[in-house]
């Protein structure tokens, strides 16, 4: 089941509003939780050590040495050490010249606690002590002891030497596995109220927008939900706006794309009818420009059209299409003669000898011809009336792979600094230098976009005579024998 922060599944949001709690309200009962279990865990700490020491199972610190003075006079008169002395005690019986007799004693020991007894020194380390008691016999006895709590039973003793250090380990160990499970208790208190927030981010991350008001029962928490919800609101309602905008947009080109075709309808018409009657052969070769162009005007709408109707084509759907070079530059010769004609510009081409052929998907011939075009008509515009448009191609390897580079100069101003970094990028018109013709920024802008789509570049010059220069480069294979189109 979904959580959604709700008290009860029968609860009003003005029900849950009424039992919010701030985070750090919540912080203080966790706290104050912890406290009275860390208090509780020292209680029954003490309470465990007491009733160890009442019932004999656990000796204080101070039993030895109490044991020790109230056996001591016995021990003077003679009683057996062994008998009388704790059994949690070591001992050694010495003469008046301090050689050891018997006793407990080991090793360094025998006479590490004469010297000791000598010199005054009664303290060592790990709460050890030593008591000297002279006997009527004129020996002297001397017992270490501990002033440590020990367990009375021999075998925990060896186990554990300090009973109390055992006690507050345990403690200690209690305490830690407390703060854990607090802090866990706390971690998973505000996650299950965080959800919400994880939810809605997920679900607007996905673009689903159709969720309902959460709430939470932390304040801050509640807060975020009620942000979060007029944010979505708002979103949801400027994408609705978008929509609706971009709607509009595209009923707006259908219906230009549709009518433009009434007047280019025209326009073909009467030129196909000077075709069929002009006897000039440099009209009809001016009038035979006119239909090619018009037709590629036609196709360009189709392109559209179809574009709005259904979209982008697929990757995978689309076929490859394989075409030579030359073929292709023949063309952009072509279309670059005819628009110097109408500008009245002269046009210098130039190509390469070596062969070779551009592969890719189906209609990037169309869409090459379409960047060139761009780039060859941006230059136009900026060539002053019997200026020189220059076209060349030449191939060119670049990390390994090979490019057929063209270039595109014309005998205008040359592009400003400002053009030469953002020149191609969308509605770029700040370029003042290169003023003459009115633009809209897109010529290039497009260009390059068609051209990274088939991974080649466009870059921005200025030659050296002057003018500016536009680089195209377009991904080749070297021609075989008998390939291409």
């Amino acid at each position: 089941m979904r959580w959604n922060m709700k008290l009860g599944t029968e609860k009003t949001g003005k029900e849950r509003q009424k039992r919010k709690q701030s985070l750090h309200m919540v912080f203080i009962r966790f706290l104050l939780r912890f406290c009275i279990g860390t208090v509780l865990l020292a209680a029954g700490t003490f309470a465990v050590y007491a009733i160890l020491v009442n019932t004999g199972a656990i000796r204080l610190p101070t039993d030895d040495q109490t044991r020790i003075e109230e056996a001591a006079d016995e021990i003077r008169n003679g009683g057996d050490e062994t008998e009388l002395l704790p059994d949690s005690c070591r001992f050694g019986v010495y003469d008046s010249d301090g050689h050891f007799l018997y006793g407990t004693f080991e090793g360094r020991e025998k006479e590490e606690a004469w010297e000791r007894w000598k010199t005054g020194k009664t303290g060592s380390f790990y709460n050890y002590f030593y008591r000297g008691i002279e006997k009527d016999d004129g020996n002297l006895l001397i017992v270490r002891y501990q002033m440590v709590a020990k367990f009375a039973n021999p075998a925990l003793r060896n186990l554990f030497p300090n009973a109390e250090f055992l006690i507050l380990s345990i403690a200690l160990i209690l305490f830690i596995m407390q703060a854990a499970v607090t802090a866990r208790s706390f971690g998973r208190y505000l996650k299950k109220r965080l959800d919400a927030l994880t939810e809605i981010a997920a679900k607007a991350g996905g673009e689903d927008l159709n969720f309902e008001r959460e709430y939470s029962d932390i304040r801050e928490v509640d807060e975020v939900l009620g942000a979060l919800f007029k944010m979505k609101e708002a979103l949801k309602q400027s994408l609705k706006e978008q929509w609706e905008s971009q709607k509009r947009k595209q009923e707006q080109v259908a219906a230009l794309a549709h009518d433009i075709k009434t007047p280019l309808t025209i326009i073909r018409g009467n030129a196909e009818l000077i075709q069929e009657t002009e006897d000039s052969v440099e009209l009809r070769e001016w009038n035979q420009e006119i239909l090619d162009n018009a037709a590629e005007m036609e196709r360009y709408l189709s392109m559209l059209q179809e574009a709005l109707r259904v979209g982008r084509q697929t990757e995978e759907v689309r076929e490859k299409e394989e075409f030579t070079a030359e073929l292709f530059l023949e063309e952009v010769r072509r279309r670059a003669e005819a628009l110097g004609r109408t500008k009245k510009l002269k046009t210098d081409c130039s190509y390469p000898e070596d062969k070779c052929v551009l592969r890719g998907k189906s209609g990037m011939r169309e869409q090459l011809l379409r960047a060139v075009g761009n780039v060859i008509s941006n230059g136009a515009d900026y060539c002053p009336e019997g200026g020189t448009l220059s076209i060349w191609a030449e191939k060119k390897c670049e990390r390994a792979e090979q490019f057929l580079r063209i270039t595109v100069t014309d005998s205008g101003p040359g592009f400003s600094p400002a053009a030469l970094r953002h020149g191609t990028e969308q509605f770029f018109q700040a370029d003042r230098s290169r003023a003459g013709s009115e633009h809209y920024g897109m010529g290039l802008y497009i260009a390059r976009s068609i051209l990274e789509e088939y991974d080649g570049k466009l870059e921005l010059d200025n030659a050296e005579q002057g003018g500016g220069k536009v680089m195209i480069y377009i991904p080749c294979d070297k021609r075989k024998e008998g390939g291409g189109k």
